[in-house]
């Protein structure tokens, strides 16, 4: 489970890695905050997201979180899998899905918008807490 200094998106009570080893605070934030923006999105609880669902709407979304995963963290392909009850293959045909998606024009808009908002609101939530770590850094730095 995270510390209680990690704060980390929570839907029902529920933190997505918990489960994972071996993962640093950045990660678990990147876990998280992909699926927050992907339920915010979709609509889809993050419990459905992780879920066994081969429904094509949540294969699809799980698809846009994996990939949003790697994108933002420098996690191992078998620790992304592991998040949504799969194995490293999943990962990858999640990757190749998506590219695919990209060399079909007019095909896959909305997916296509789906993952750039996810993107969006990943490296938004990102790039906020790497400017306060780099605040509180400054100011501890000043107390010395």
């Amino acid at each position: 489970m995270a510390d209680s200094s990690y704060s980390t998106y929570m839907s029902n009570d529920k933190i997505y890695d918990s489960h994972i080893q071996g993962i640093s605070k950045y990660e678990r934030k990147v876990i998280n905050e992909t699926i927050y923006a992907m339920e915010e999105e979709t609509g889809f609880p993050g419990d459905l997201l992780i879920g066994r669902s081969r429904k094509t709407e949540l294969v699809t979304a799980r698809f846009i979180c994996m990939v949003t995963i790697k994108r933002f963290s420098k996690m191992s392909l078998k620790n992304i899998g592991s998040v949504f009850g799969r194995d490293h293959s999943t990962v990858i045909h999640a990757r190749d899905e998506v590219n695919y998606w990209t060399t079909v024009p007019g095909r896959y808009v909305s997916e296509m918008v789906t993952l750039q908002r996810v993107i969006d609101r990943v490296e938004h939530k990102m790039s906020e807490m790497s400017d306060m770590i780099q605040k509180t850094e400054k100011s501890a730095l000043k107390a010395e």
